[in-house]
Protein backbone atom coordinates (compact mmCIF):
# COMPACT_ATOMS: atom_id res chain seq x y z
CA UNK A 1 0.00 0.00 0.00
CA UNK A 2 1.31 3.67 -0.72
CA UNK A 3 -0.27 6.63 0.50
CA UNK A 4 1.84 10.02 -0.48
CA UNK A 5 0.71 13.87 -0.53
CA UNK A 6 1.53 16.00 -3.71
CA UNK A 7 1.13 20.06 -2.83
CA UNK A 8 -0.48 21.41 -5.70
CA UNK A 9 2.47 23.63 -6.08
CA UNK A 10 3.74 20.93 -7.69
CA UNK A 11 1.93 21.46 -10.61
CA UNK A 12 2.14 24.97 -11.37
CA UNK A 13 4.03 26.46 -14.16
CA UNK A 14 4.13 30.21 -15.83
CA UNK A 15 2.04 30.71 -18.76
CA UNK A 16 1.88 34.36 -19.85
CA UNK A 17 4.23 35.34 -16.67
CA UNK A 18 1.45 34.03 -14.47
CA UNK A 19 1.93 30.66 -12.67
CA UNK A 20 -1.03 28.95 -13.19
CA UNK A 21 -2.12 25.06 -12.46
CA UNK A 22 -1.31 22.89 -15.53
CA UNK A 23 -4.66 21.82 -15.71
CA UNK A 24 -6.43 20.27 -18.68
CA UNK A 25 -7.88 24.11 -20.24
CA UNK A 26 -4.33 24.95 -19.52
CA UNK A 27 -2.75 22.22 -20.96
CA UNK A 28 -5.12 22.99 -24.81
CA UNK A 29 -4.10 26.41 -24.39
CA UNK A 30 -0.56 25.88 -24.94
CA UNK A 31 -0.39 22.92 -26.71
CA UNK A 32 -2.53 24.26 -29.55
CA UNK A 33 -0.13 27.83 -29.99
CA UNK A 34 2.20 28.04 -32.24
CA UNK A 35 5.15 25.61 -31.40
CA UNK A 36 3.08 24.97 -28.12
CA UNK A 37 3.51 21.13 -27.87
CA UNK A 38 7.00 21.77 -27.38
CA UNK A 39 6.28 23.90 -24.74
CA UNK A 40 3.54 21.96 -23.17
CA UNK A 41 6.31 18.95 -23.10
CA UNK A 42 8.69 20.98 -21.21
CA UNK A 43 5.83 22.23 -18.54
CA UNK A 44 4.97 18.33 -18.53
CA UNK A 45 8.58 17.63 -17.86
CA UNK A 46 8.90 20.63 -15.34
CA UNK A 47 5.92 19.15 -13.01
CA UNK A 48 7.01 15.59 -13.37
CA UNK A 49 10.68 16.29 -11.99
CA UNK A 50 8.66 17.93 -9.15
CA UNK A 51 6.65 14.41 -8.36
CA UNK A 52 9.49 12.15 -8.56
CA UNK A 53 11.54 13.22 -5.44
CA UNK A 54 8.16 13.09 -3.67
CA UNK A 55 7.39 9.49 -4.95
CA UNK A 56 11.06 8.17 -4.67
CA UNK A 57 11.91 5.69 -2.12
CA UNK A 58 7.74 4.43 -3.14
CA UNK A 59 6.95 0.91 -3.60
CA UNK A 60 3.26 -0.79 -5.00
CA UNK A 61 2.99 -4.53 -5.11
CA UNK A 62 1.53 -5.86 -8.33
CA UNK A 63 -1.74 -6.40 -6.85
CA UNK A 64 -2.23 -2.89 -5.76
CA UNK A 65 -3.89 -1.47 -8.91
CA UNK A 66 -6.55 0.69 -7.39
CA UNK A 67 -5.26 4.50 -7.43
CA UNK A 68 -7.52 7.38 -5.31
CA UNK A 69 -6.84 10.87 -5.55
CA UNK A 70 -8.44 12.89 -2.94
CA UNK A 71 -8.20 16.69 -4.38
CA UNK A 72 -7.88 19.59 -1.37
CA UNK A 73 -8.01 22.95 -3.77
CA UNK A 74 -7.36 26.84 -3.21
CA UNK A 75 -10.85 27.37 -4.41
CA UNK A 76 -13.59 26.19 -6.53
CA UNK A 77 -13.03 28.17 -9.77
CA UNK A 78 -11.74 25.17 -11.87
CA UNK A 79 -13.69 22.63 -13.13
CA UNK A 80 -13.05 19.46 -11.46
CA UNK A 81 -12.42 17.25 -14.90
CA UNK A 82 -9.74 19.72 -15.52
CA UNK A 83 -8.17 19.28 -12.07
CA UNK A 84 -8.50 15.57 -12.19
CA UNK A 85 -6.63 15.55 -15.62
CA UNK A 86 -3.20 16.23 -13.77
CA UNK A 87 -3.15 12.38 -12.54
CA UNK A 88 -1.79 12.20 -16.17
CA UNK A 89 1.40 13.77 -14.69
CA UNK A 90 1.26 11.32 -11.56
CA UNK A 91 1.23 8.35 -13.66
CA UNK A 92 4.03 9.37 -15.57
CA UNK A 93 5.80 10.35 -13.01
CA UNK A 94 5.78 7.05 -11.08
CA UNK A 95 6.76 5.28 -14.18
CA UNK A 96 9.92 7.83 -13.95
CA UNK A 97 9.91 7.11 -10.19
CA UNK A 98 10.08 3.31 -10.97
CA UNK A 99 7.03 2.90 -8.37
CA UNK A 100 5.14 1.39 -11.58
CA UNK A 101 6.02 -0.12 -14.84
CA UNK A 102 3.49 1.41 -17.07
CA UNK A 103 0.04 2.94 -16.44
CA UNK A 104 -1.51 0.42 -18.54
CA UNK A 105 -4.97 -1.92 -17.20
CA UNK A 106 -2.23 -4.50 -15.64
CA UNK A 107 -0.71 -1.65 -13.65
CA UNK A 108 -3.84 0.74 -13.14
CA UNK A 109 -6.91 -0.96 -13.36
CA UNK A 110 -9.35 1.61 -11.11
CA UNK A 111 -9.16 5.24 -10.52
CA UNK A 112 -10.92 7.14 -8.07
CA UNK A 113 -11.28 11.02 -7.69
CA UNK A 114 -13.18 12.67 -4.58
CA UNK A 115 -12.91 16.35 -4.22
CA UNK A 116 -12.95 16.85 -0.87
CA UNK A 117 -12.95 20.60 0.36
CA UNK A 118 -11.12 24.15 0.05
CA UNK A 119 -7.95 24.27 1.50
CA UNK A 120 -6.31 27.23 0.82
CA UNK A 121 -3.27 26.99 2.86
CA UNK A 122 -2.22 23.94 1.91
CA UNK A 123 -4.25 22.88 -1.53
CA UNK A 124 -2.72 19.18 -2.27
CA UNK A 125 -3.71 15.91 -3.53
CA UNK A 126 -2.91 13.10 -1.63
CA UNK A 127 -2.76 9.60 -3.39
CA UNK A 128 -3.99 6.35 -2.02
CA UNK A 129 -3.12 3.14 -4.07
CA UNK A 130 -3.90 -0.20 -2.91
CA UNK A 131 -5.31 -3.95 -3.95
CA UNK A 132 -9.09 -3.18 -5.54
CA UNK A 133 -12.13 -3.24 -3.52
Amino acid sequence: MMNVTIPLDAFTVSIKQKPRLLTLNQWNLVSRAKRGMYTASGYKKRVENRIVPILNQRKVASDETYWHFSWYLKDKRTDLDNISFMQKFIFDAAQHANIIKNDNLDQVSDIRHTFITIDKTNPRVEIHVGKQI
